[in-house]
C-alpha cells in the first residue's frame, strides 16, 4: 500500500523507489543507445574520409599523422612516438578516453600505485588509430595537483618494450634502446581493427628504480588473476592486455 509522507512526495508514487529506479534505468538504456548509434556513425564517417584520402586522393594519412604527432618509422613501416613528443604537455585524463572511445574501436585500463608519497599510474591502452592503423601504447604518469588529471614526469622514463599481435599473429614488435616514458607502436597496414582481436604484451623494468618496482609489485602480484607477472630478479614487469 502506497502512503504519502509530507517531506518524500516520492514515497508517494512508490514507498520502495522502484517506480524511479525503472525510469532512470529507462533513462540509461535510451541515452547509451543513442550513444552507441552516434559512435558508430561517427567511426564509419571517420574510417571513410580516411579511405578517400588514401585511394582517391593519394594521401599517406598515416605518415602526415606520424609527422604531426612526432613519431618515426622505423624500417618494418612502424611508427613509435618520439621520447619529446608535444603530447607530454597535457598529461593524461578519462577525458581523452572517452573520446578515443567515442570515435573508434578502442580498450583501455590503468593500474594505480603509491611510492614514495606520491600517486603513479601506468596507463594502458590498445585499438584501430584510424589513419595509423592497429596500434598500442603503455605510459607513466604521476597525479596531478589538477583535479582527475595526470602529469608528464619524463624523469620516471624507464626501460620498457612492447609487442602486438592481431588475432594470434604478430604484426609490430619495439625494443627501444633509450627509456620511455611513454611506449608506442602503430602498424598503418593493418587498419579497421577491432580491438577486441587485438593482445599486446609490454614489459617494464624498474631495475633503474627498485624502490617503485617493490610499490608496485607490492599492489599486484598478490591479486587474483592480475594481468601483471613480475621477474624479482630482474625487476621487470610485464603485463599482457
Amino acid at each position: 500500500m502506497y502512503t504519502y509522507a509530507a517531506n518524500n512526495p516520492i514515497r508517494y508514487y512508490d514507498p520502495d523507489g522502484h517506480f524511479w529506479k525503472e525510469i532512470g534505468d529507462g533513462l540509461k538504456w535510451l541515452g547509451g543507445k543513442v550513444y552507441n548509434g552516434a559512435s558508430k556513425i561517427t567511426d564509419k564517417a571517420i574510417h571513410a574520409s580516411d579511405w578517400v584520402a588514401c585511394n582517391v586522393l593519394g594521401i599517406d594519412t598515416a605518415a602526415v599523422g606520424g609527422f604531426a604527432l612526432m613519431m618515426d618509422k622505423d624500417a618494418k613501416g612502424v611508427y613509435h612516438a618520439r621520447t619529446d613528443a608535444w603530447q607530454k604537455a597535457g598529461g593524461y585524463n578519462s577525458l581523452y578516453d572517452a573520446v578515443f572511445d567515442f570515435g573508434t574501436s578502442m580498450k583501455t585500463s590503468y593500474y594505480g600505485f603509491s611510492y614514495g608519497g606520491k600517486d603513479y599510474r601506468l596507463w594502458a591502452w590498445k585499438g584501430d588509430y584510424v589513419n595509423l592503423g592497429a596500434g598500442a601504447e603503455l605510459g607513466i604518469y604521476q597525479k596531478s595537483s589538477i583535479p582527475g588529471h595526470w602529469d608528464v614526469n619524463t624523469s620516471l622514463a624507464l626501460p620498457m618494450t612492447m609487442t602486438l599481435s592481431l588475432n594470434g599473429k604478430q604484426i609490430a614488435t619495439y625494443n627501444p634502446s633509450e627509456p620511455q616514458w611513454w611506449i608506442t607502436l602503430f602498424n598503418p597496414n593493418y587498419k579497421n581493427v577491432d580491438a577486441n582481436n587485438l593482445t599486446v604484451s609490454y614489459t617494464v623494468n624498474f631495475s633503474g628504480n627498485t624502490g617503485m618496482f617493490d610499490a608496485f609489485y607490492k599492489q599486484y602480484a598478490g591479486q587474483k588473476n592480475s594481468p601483471w607477472t613480475f621477474d624479482k630478479k630482474n625487476y621487470t614487469a610485464t603485463l599482457k592486455f
